[in-house]
């Protein structure tokens, strides 16, 4: 930014040649100058302070988690994270206070760098321990908390920048561009990529799962049979656009904010979608110009508005140009600004879109590559199973999630919707049976799902051994299309199959689990906390310790993991 307060455009060495190392190397130095001009730090911490709020109050919906894990046999790490185990209670509730307290220190600036690795590395454990807590803006948040980390966004608006011992009544709080042009991009890119997404027949053209969820909402408009078809047609139209919107500074006032507010307001409305809406308004201060909240803090203090200076001569209160450090500091500070620009860039633009290259099915059928390709409210999956469970005596049990008492029922939308939460409820499974001494020769699925109000087909194939697959569908890339699972195209509908949910199959499911778990040494029991004012099951493991030869009692939870 230059003394008039307007950014320097994208070099012209960035478009050059790459045909040759004097090209390519002219258009590194180009970016390199773009990324790092100063601008003023205002606005980041202006975000950094909101979001910092936004994350304390997502820690709190978060408070009780452990005392419902209590009551489970389960926890459902997402694929390619088997090594997220879950934690004992009490350290899980220590992790909370944690990830609560830096959280704070976060948005209050005080030892902001370390306070959000913090905030990253307990949030993003506590997310990835249970699918059962999936929601696509906790993706976002670890995101966010990942690249914060870099940031130097404690510069302005925060204890840290105050308790600077070479801090001057003049000195302008300035920041190298690169750091505020991440944050805006991490947030037009669940638009921009959630435009991609609704480009399908089941948004466009049907309307559903709109539709079918405004059946269920109060109110007159929601009930209107225009209404999904406006959410749907305007959802894209807007996640399409609004990116765009936001960056060009003519239209930003005009269409991007309103909208903006009005879309993230009436999702939370209509869905309730938690914290999110909140993150996304915050987020518009990203794109204001970068000095704003200074300009009108100073006209508050009857002070000029700040301008950036753009070398040591402008600023003698600094010792060094931010632009050009010297020395081989400056050429690691160099590598590593266009290896972690070139990075972001690379893998925003890419993972989202993976499953057209890995996978070979509806990503909102199977499951794979859905996770971070931000599918945001484009599926409603309405489906059934049982498992048959053939020992190794031959004696044949017929087990039914909807009936286990020891699943949550958040982890039982995610087991009979998502194939790879079945294949860990199976493995689970498996572990319990040895546990009671009677070990599984097979394990088998019949299933029947209907996406979207469409016709009901099968999603497993039901000659499949799940027990072959439970250890082997962690990996980006493995697919279960043709070993145990059926593509949405290839799915035979299932009016063939019969209803297991007759009374006497859930009497008979009810009574073999009952025994399963008293096999396996499992019981509940019932805990009064007086100072929730509440009551809640306790589920443990009883077992002999073959030190001591004393009784062991483990949570549930985390028995055998």
């Amino acid at each position: 930014m230059g003394k008039d307060g307007k950014k320097s455009k994208w070099p012209s060495g960035v478009i050059s040649s790459l045909s040759t190392p004097y090209g390519r190397q002219k258009a590194a130095d180009g970016l390199y100058e773009w990324l790092v001009q100063p601008v003023h730090a205002s606005t980041l911490g202006v975000f950094r302070f909101l979001y910092g709020l936004v994350m304390c109050a997502q820690i709190f919906k978060w408070w009780l988690i452990f005392v419902r894990f209590e009551g489970t046999l389960y926890s459902l790490p997402y694929p390619g994270v088997g090594f997220v185990k879950p934690l004992h209670p009490t350290t899980g509730n220590i992790v909370l206070c944690i990830c609560l307290i830096a959280s704070l220190f976060v948005a209050l600036g005080y030892f902001t760098r370390p306070s959000t690795c913090i905030t990253f590395l307990t949030f993003a454990y506590l997310f990835h321990m249970c699918e059962s807590l999936h929601n696509n803006h906790y993706i976002l948040m670890c995101h966010v908390n990942f690249v914060g980390s870099f940031l130097n966004w404690g510069e302005w608006c925060s204890i840290d920048s105050m308790r600077k011992k070479n801090d001057s009544q003049n000195k302008v709080a300035k920041i190298p561009y690169w750091n505020l042009l991440l944050m805006q991009l991490l947030f037009t890119i669940p638009y921009l990529y959630g435009s991609f997404a609704k480009l399908n027949s089941d948004w466009l053209f049907r309307a559903e799962p709109v539709r079918m969820w405004m059946v269920h909402k109060e109110g007159w408009v929601l009930h209107q049979w225009w209404f999904p078809w406006f959410i749907c047609w305007s959802g894209t139209l807007f996640d399409m656009t609004i990116s765009f919107l936001l960056f060009w500074k003519k239209t930003r006032f005009l269409l991007a904010f309103p909208g903006a507010i009005m879309f993230n307001v009436s999702n939370k409305l209509i869905f309730n979608i938690g914290v999110f809406p909140y993150a996304m308004i915050c987020s518009l201060v990203l794109f204001l110009d970068d000095d704003t909240p200074a300009i009108f803090w100073n006209s508050l203090k009857g002070m000029p508005p700040p301008i950036i200076p753009i070398s040591k001569s402008d600023d003698p209160d600094n010792k060094k140009d931010m632009r050009k450090p010297s020395g081989w500091r400056g050429k690691v500070y160099k590598r590593f600004v266009l290896i972690f620009f070139s990075g972001f860039v690379i893998f925003h633009s890419l993972y989202p879109l993976r499953h057209f290259v890995l996978y070979k099915s509806n990503p909102s059928w199977t499951e794979e590559g859905h996770v971070g390709a931000w599918h945001m409210k484009l599926r409603s999956k309405h489906s059934w199973l049982y498992l048959t469970a053939e020992e190794m005596d031959g004696t044949e049990t017929v087990l039914m999630p909807d009936y286990d008492p020891l699943l949550l029922r958040l982890q039982l939308k995610i087991v009979t919707a998502h194939p790879h939460a079945l294949l860990l409820y199976v493995r689970r499974l498996n572990q319990v049976f040895e546990e009671a001494k009677r070990p599984l020769k097979t394990l088998k699925v019949k299933s029947c799902a209907s996406l979207n109000a469409n016709p009901a087909q099968e999603l497993y194939i039901d000659s499949a051994n799940l027990l072959d697959y439970m250890n082997n569908y962690e990996r980006i890339g493995v697919t279960g299309i043709g070993k145990f699972l059926y593509g949405q195209k290839e799915a035979p509908l299932c009016d063939h199959l019969p209803n297991p949910y007759t009374r006497e199959g859930k009497a008979n499911t009810k009574a073999a689990f009952k025994q399963l778990y008293a096999d396996a040494n499992f019981f509940q029991t019932l805990i009064r906390d007086d100072s929730m004012g509440r009551s809640y099951q306790r589920l443990l493991h009883r077992s002999v310790d073959p030190k001591t030869g004393r009784e062991k009692l483990e949570y549930g939870f985390v028995w055998n993991t």
